[in-house]
């Protein structure tokens, strides 16, 4: 019988628990009161071996949960990609013989087109071509305070949804600032997410340092 007692500890229990009610329950000069106590904390042992146990039931639900949720956002990532290379390609042969400036930008503000007309007034003037800018940024193209208009610009777009009408300006190499009449418009994969920031400038004029300040 205390045999068995203790080949039941021992699969119940590891370490120095184990031992320890092992070695206690095959002490026959054990008394009755306390052989009761050590039951009492093996029913303990096992109470708080359950709450650990759901503990981590309840975590690994959290965890589950958030791996699908991040599953659900790839998923959608994905789909918003592929319309906007699809959108990409119908820009592109659709705009890049159009006689006035045009490009289109995703939502990070990364420049994904711009037409031959856009390299020839606006990055010709400022030693630029469209190598220098597609796949980067405006800060990479002018300087911060132009960058940063811009930026908001196309933020205030994308916040609100519909076309809006600015003037921009930026400083060419020689020192000659230049101002825009730009329309800058959403570009949507569906009716409430927008994926891409077009834009088109309408005319182009140089302006003078008074008219800056």
């Amino acid at each position: 019988m205390d045999s068995m007692i203790a080949t039941i500890a021992a699969a119940l229990f590891s370490g120095g628990a184990a031992s320890f009610l092992t070695y206690k329950l095959g002490n026959r000069k054990q008394d009755e009161t306390e052989f009761s106590s050590l039951i009492k904390v093996y029913k303990d042992l096992l109470d708080s071996n359950k709450e650990t146990l759901k503990e981590c039931g309840i975590r690994l639900d959290d965890l589950e949960r958030t791996v699908e949720n991040l599953k659900t956002d790839v998923h959608r990532k994905d789909k918003e990609i592929q319309h906007l290379r699809n959108q990409l390609l119908i820009f592109e042969s659709s705009h890049s013989d159009v006689p006035v400036p045009i490009w289109l930008k995703d939502t990070n503000g990364i420049m994904l087109f711009l037409n031959d007309e856009y390299e020839k007034a606006i990055l010709r003037p400022i030693n630029k071509t469209k190598e220098d800018y597609i796949g980067e940024t405006d800060f990479k193209i002018f300087s911060s305070d132009v960058a940063s208009t811009f930026r908001k610009n196309d933020r205030r777009v994308q916040t609100q949804k519909k076309p809006i009408r600015f003037k921009e300006k930026w400083e060419g190499v020689n020192g000659t600032w230049y101002e825009g009449d730009v329309i800058k418009y959403p570009r949507f994969l569906n009716r409430d997410t927008v994926i891409g920031i077009g834009g088109i400038i309408i005319n182009i004029k140089e302006i003078d340092e008074a008219i800056l300040k």
